[in-house]
C-alpha cells in the first residue's frame, strides 16, 4: 500500500475527469497532477516515466473525450506559472504558459492594444492545446502568430519553431506524450476599440451558428479536403468541398439522438450532451455521422 505521506504534493488519485471537461462525460484519472512550475512538471513526467504510465494533458476541457473507464495513466493540468500570460506591449510579443486561457489572453491583448489574436476568441481552450492542434477560426490559425514554443517530454525540454512542427490544417506533430509548456506569439499594434469590435463580430458569428448553451467539446470533425470518385457534384460549391457540418446536415442527422446525447440541431459538426449522455453515446454518434457521410457522399470525415 502506498504511503500518502511519501507522495508528491502535486499528485492526486481517482480524480473525476467529467467535471473537468466541457462535454461532461468520462471516468476518473487514476493519477492526476496539477503542476505550477517547470520543476513540478519535470518531476511529474519523471514520476510517470518511472512507472511506464501514459501522459495526457487536461486543459480547460474542450476537445476532450474521456472513456467511461477513465484514464489509467497520469493526467496533467498546467496552472500557476505554467498558465501565465505576459504581454510585452512595446514589442507586441505575448508569452503564454501552456495552460493559459485563450479567452483571457484575447481580453488582456485588447486592453493592452495588441492585435492579431482576435480569432482565438472563437476557440475555447488553452494556448498549449491550441498550438498542439494548430487551432484556428475565421481565416487565421496558430501557425500565423506563433514564433516559438517550449515542449517538455520524458526526454527533457526543447525549444521549437513552427517549421519544426509540421503545422497544417488542425495538425502538428506534437505527440500525446509531449506537453506544451510555453507558447510565444508575435502580434501587432492595434486600437483597443477596434480589437473589441472584431472580437464582438467573431463571437457573434459563433453564437449565431454554434450551440453555446449545451455541453459539447467543440467541433467533432475536421473539414474534409478531398472526396472519393463517387462523390456527387452537389457536395462541391464553387469547386470547394462542403464542410463537415454541412455534410452531416445533408445526411439528415441534425438532431439525431443516441441515449443522452444528440447531434446538435444548430450545427451538424457539434454533439451535445443534453440529457446525461455517456462517452459511449457520443462515440456512437461520431461513428454514425462518419458512416452516413461516407455512404451518401463518398467523403471520409476525420476527427
Amino acid at each position: 500500500m502506498t504511503d500518502a505521506s511519501q507522495q508528491p504534493s502535486w499528485l492526486e488519485h481517482d480524480v473525476p475527469l467529467h467535471k473537468l471537461t466541457t462535454i461532461g462525460t468520462g471516468g476518473p484519472a487514476r493519477n492526476f497532477a496539477k503542476v505550477e512550475t517547470a520543476e513540478q512538471l519535470a518531476a511529474a513526467l519523471a514520476w510517470a516515466g518511472q512507472r511506464d504510465l501514459p501522459i495526457a494533458t487536461v486543459g480547460l476541457g474542450s476537445n476532450t473525450l474521456i472513456s467511461e473507464e477513465g484514464f489509467n495513466g497520469l493526467a496533467i493540468r498546467l496552472a500557476g506559472g505554467l498558465a501565465s500570460i505576459d504581454i510585452d506591449v512595446a514589442a507586441h510579443r505575448v508569452v503564454l504558459g501552456g495552460g493559459a486561457s485563450l479567452a483571457a489572453t484575447v481580453r488582456l491583448c485588447r486592453e493592452a492594444g495588441v492585435a492579431g489574436f482576435e480569432f482565438a476568441s472563437a476557440i475555447p481552450g488553452t494556448a498549449g492545446g491550441a498550438l498542439k492542434m494548430n487551432a484556428g477560426a475565421y481565416g487565421s490559425e496558430m501557425k500565423d502568430v506563433v514564433t516559438n514554443a517550449t515542449l517538455v517530454d520524458a526526454r527533457g525540454v526543447r525549444e521549437v519553431v513552427p517549421a519544426d512542427l509540421d503545422m497544417t490544417y488542425r495538425h502538428t506533430n506534437i505527440g500525446w506524450g509531449t506537453i506544451v509548456a510555453q507558447v510565444v506569439l508575435q502580434l501587432e499594434a492595434g486600437e483597443p476599440q477596434a480589437i473589441k469590435e472584431r472580437v464582438r463580430e467573431f463571437q457573434g458569428r459563433r453564437t449565431d451558428t454554434q450551440p453555446r448553451a449545451a455541453r459539447s467539446f467543440g467541433s467533432v470533425f475536421q473539414n474534409p479536403s478531398e472526396a472519393g470518385a463517387n462523390a456527387p457534384a452537389d457536395v462541391f460549391v464553387e469547386g470547394r468541398l462542403l464542410g463537415a457540418g454541412a455534410l452531416i446536415e445533408r445526411a439528415e442527422l441534425k438532431g439525431h439522438r443516441i441515449g443522452g446525447a444528440r447531434i446538435s440541431p444548430k450545427h451538424g459538426n457539434f454533439i451535445e450532451n443534453d440529457e446525461g449522455g455517456t462517452t459511449a453515446d457520443i462515440v456512437a454518434l461520431i461513428e454514425l455521422a462518419r458512416a452516413e457521410v461516407l455512404a451518401r457522399f463518398d467523403v471520409l470525415l476525420h476527427t
